[in-house]
């Protein structure tokens, strides 16, 4: 893993809506290894992943995310 030290890793992969199955910082260089494990024992291995700089900006990017998936799924469903 050549992410910075500090930046934030979120899995697409999901064990509920809007609750990814691993999302941390990422550890410094020795303790990567520990880290991988916690991914692959959440499998979110070898999927695709986000990164951002912080978590505050994660969780801003998660709030925008989610409110516009609703809007679209009630506008897809015909709900107002």
């Amino acid at each position: 893993m050549e992410l910075p030290e500090g930046a934030y890793l979120v899995s697409n992969v999901y064990e509920q809506k809007g609750k990814p199955a691993f999302a941390e910082k990422v550890s410094p260089p020795p303790e990567r290894n520990k880290q991988w494990q916690k991914i692959v024992d959440a499998r979110a291995n070898h999927r695709l992943c986000d990164v951002f700089k912080t978590k505050k900006e994660y969780e801003a990017w998660s709030k925008t995310k989610y409110t516009n998936l609703n809007e679209r799924n009630s506008d897809h469903m015909g709900m107002h």
